[in-house]
């Protein structure tokens, strides 16, 4: 048995660098800047000082080593869409946006009861398929 866990922990490496090797790769082969997109129509001045704050005008070996040593480090950036770091999005602490109702919660907390409920029944007129629009196992 400690020999199974050796041998799978010794081919997480490769699958992890081979991971981060992907992941770099398609967001830097993806059309768009993300510079462009975190300032959206700012000036010339705001996007350039972005792209120095992302380090996107290093070269790009530089790029994935400071990616891939953050990443070793636990540190997986900030996101410029909800302005927090990534960590404290994955981990679910969401602050004070627990007045956002249902979309506050967690996808897991209301698709297995949802999914159970809704094959459960029989299908709803509105949709026309097992299931289509059912909430807690009421037709909407």
């Amino acid at each position: 048995m400690l020999q199974y866990i050796a041998k799978r922990l010794a081919g997480l490496a490769p699958t992890l660098f081979i991971v981060a090797v992907l992941v770099f790769l398609f967001v830097h082969l993806l059309p768009g800047d993300p510079a462009r997109g975190a300032v959206g129509k700012a000036g010339v001045e705001h996007y350039e000082a972005m792209r120095e704050k992302m380090g996107l005008d290093l070269p790009l070996t530089e790029q994935f080593w400071r990616y891939t040593s953050s990443l070793a480090q636990g540190d997986f950036g900030y996101s410029y869409s909800t302005r927090r770091p990534v960590a404290e999005d994955l981990t679910g602490d969401r602050g004070d946006d627990n007045d956002q109702g249902c979309a506050g919660q967690k996808p897991s907390h209301a698709a297995v009861p949802v999914g159970r409920q809704s094959q459960s029944r029989r299908a709803c007129t509105w949709g026309g398929s097992p299931g289509a629009g059912r909430v807690r196992g009421r037709c909407c």
